[in-house]
């Protein structure tokens, strides 16, 4: 018996299969070309992050020179009457071992106070390498004194209501920046708006197991059209040059993504206030 051999050509394709392979191709080509560019949008969207970050340590940079240069102006003074003082009572041959030594003592303590306040400026602007325990208390009360020269200077007075030590776990510099940068906006609008007994008040709270602090000025409040947009990257209600727009943005990014917390703000009775939650 023999096998009949089938000499036909192997079917063709069809159609259809061409089709979905040629779909498919293009579907793959689509993929590929979103990816990248989503790829370079993230790489856009990082690299705008990181030069808000470098802004934003310069103007943190600046206040602390405001601050460092009115900490030091009293200081200073008193160095120079010190001084003038001496070299008087040598000139009139009254300068005796006990006076110069007293005089010298005191001199070296402003110079020690001087120096101690750089350090202290100068340890809250180091970055934290990892999240730790800290006393919310603590870190409100060094802010205070970091920007006390400015607030009297513009005789502004400020009240703490805090009953107990309250804790949270977090990056405690990058929360200090949060808290100077909040009152020192407070500060400003209360020197811009000028009401009778400038006052901010300042509460540390535990509610509901999270780290609560407002800070409330009484400059008039926020204008109903700004409140959407205080949080926006360079968004600022400041005149020209005198402000960047990037501290209440960045207080935000630091609390809401490096602590998982929340910062809002609205308007109470003849002021504003800004709620922080760790």
């Amino acid at each position: 018996m023999t096998n009949k051999i089938n000499h036909s050509a192997p079917e063709a394709p069809s159609d259809r299969g061409i089709e979905h392979k040629s779909e498919r191709r293009r579907m793959e080509e689509q993929i590929q070309s979103l990816e990248h560019r989503l790829s370079e949008s993230l790489a856009e969207v990082n690299r705008k992050d990181q030069m808000l970050i470098k802004q934003s340590r310069q103007a943190d940079m600046g206040e602390m020179i405001n601050n460092i240069a009115h900490q030091w102006r009293q200081p200073l003074n008193n160095l120079g009457l010190l001084i003038q003082n001496m070299q008087l009572m040598q000139e009139i041959g009254e300068l005796t071992p006990d006076i110069l030594r007293s005089d010298c003592r005191e001199a070296m303590e402003i110079i020690f106070f001087m120096s101690r306040t750089i350090e202290d400026f100068r340890d809250f602007f180091r970055q934290d390498k990892e999240k730790k325990a800290f006393i919310i208390n603590e870190v409100v009360s060094k802010t205070l004194n970091f920007i006390s020269a400015t607030l009297e200077n513009s005789n502004i007075r400020v009240e703490v209501n805090a009953t107990d030590d309250v804790t949270a776990i977090g990056y405690q510099n990058e929360y200090f920046q949060v808290l100077l940068n909040i009152i020192a906006n407070a500060r400003d609008v209360l020197v811009e708006k000028r009401p009778a007994f400038p006052l901010i008040r300042i509460s540390i709270t535990n509610e509901d197991e999270l780290s609560v602090v407002k800070i409330r000025d009484n400059g008039g409040g926020i204008p109903t059209e700004v409140i959407p947009r205080i949080f926006d990257s360079y968004f600022t209600t400041k005149g020209h040059g005198k402000g960047t727009g990037i501290g209440l943005y960045m207080s935000k990014v630091i609390i809401e993504k490096n602590c998982g917390g929340r910062l809002s703000a609205y308007n109470v009775d003849d002021g504003a206030e800004f709620r922080i939650e760790v």
